[in-house]
This record gives structure tokens, C-alpha cells and sequence, in this order.
């Protein structure tokens, strides 16, 4: 059977608004059980109680976790993360195909809070409006560690941290079992790659 794509042309969508949508707590929910596992088991939603959720993603080329990590020790396949920031997003994904035991280049990305300069929300914190700020982004930077497992006959790597290009904006040192999140240079993202 074939598919007939349309065109969308610019007046199709005329805004954004819309009627509210249903919350959850309208409609009798009951929040999981301590966790939500996907059929394949590779995304995982641990649901200990509020301000300690956190989603897990763990595949072979793919290992991250979002919410509030802080303080836990998560292992997810070749990867265990030992975060201080109480609520980000961190993540090590191959970008050569290679799983993360083998890849010869990964992009680590962490993040947390962020917002422009100036940017200003409404007394609702529900719309910006025309507040959005502009440049320099201020970030809140993910402070931690991530162990990386490699496999015993895999390329050596080298670690650094990246600027908005993705280039290095320290000095780069190879890689031991040990990725270190600081502070400073404040960044949202870290290169590893084969070394030279």
C-alpha cells in the first residue's frame, strides 16, 4: 500500500495554541510502581517517588540517564555514571556505529539547567512570550564522573571538552577508566576520540 505525502504549506499551521490537554491528575492516574521497562528493556523509567524519578536509556551504542540522578551510582551496560548535579541529563553515544566497548569517537553530552540572557518567564512560568534572551546561554554545569568500560583489545582514547562547534577548548588527555565533569571550562559537551 502506498503512502500519499502532502506538502505542508505555510498557512497549514496558523499557531501554536490550542485547548488545554488532560492532566493526569483529571483523570485518575496511578503512577507506576517503582519502574516502566520498555519491551526490548532498553528504556526504563525508575519511579521511587517525586523529585527522585529518572529515565534510564541503556543500549549497546547508546547510555544515558535523565532526571534526578544526583547522588546515585547508575551502572547501564558499558557505562556507569556517579553524578553530584541533582537534576540533568547525561549520555555517551557512539557516532562511528561502533558499540560504546569499541567506538573510536563518542560525544558525551551533559546537561542541566540553561537558559539565554535576559530570557524571562511569565508569572505562571507557563510562556516567555517575546522574552527569550538572547547570547550568552547560561548553563548550570553537570559536575560528576562517568567510567567508561572498555573492551580489552579496543582503541586508546583521548577526552576533552568541547565548545558550541565541537572543539576542544582544553587540553585534551587520554582517556583512563575515569571521564571527569567540572565546572570549569563550563561546557555541555565532551569529545573522545582515537588517540593520535
Amino acid at each position: 500500500q502506498s503512502r500519499v505525502r502532502r506538502r505542508i504549506e505555510p498557512g497549514d499551521l496558523a499557531r501554536f495554541g490550542g485547548t488545554e490537554t488532560t492532566r493526569a491528575d483529571s483523570i485518575d492516574f496511578t503512577p507506576p510502581q517503582q519502574q516502566v521497562v520498555s519491551d526490548t528493556g532498553e528504556l526504563v523509567w525508575h519511579t521511587p517517588g517525586p523529585r527522585r524519578n529518572y529515565l534510564t536509556i541503556d543500549t549497546p551504542r547508546l547510555a544515558a540517564c535523565v532526571g534526578w540522578i544526583g547522588g546515585k551510582t547508575l551502572r547501564l551496560g558499558s557505562a556507569r555514571f556517579e553524578i553530584k548535579t541533582p537534576f540533568c541529563a547525561v549520555s555517551l553515544l557512539s557516532l562511528d556505529g561502533a558499540p560504546l566497548r569499541r567506538s573510536t569517537r563518542i560525544l558525551l553530552t551533559a546537561a542541566a539547567r540553561s537558559a539565554n540572557t535576559g530570557m524571562r518567564w511569565n508569572e505562571t512560568r507557563t510562556s516567555l512570550g517575546d522574552q527569550w534572551g538572547g547570547a550568552p546561554l547560561l548553563i548550570e554545569p553537570v559536575t560528576g564522573q562517568v567510567i567508561l568500560t572498555r573492551a580489552p583489545d579496543s582503541s586508546p582514547l583521548v577526552y576533552g571538552p568541547l565548545d558550541g562547534r565541537g572543539k576542544p577548548i582544553d587540553t585534551v588527555r587520554v582517556l583512563a577508566a575515569t571521564l571527569e565533569l567540572r565546572r570549569n571550562p563550563p561546557t555541555l559537551w565532551y569529545g573522545l576520540q582515537a588517540a593520535p
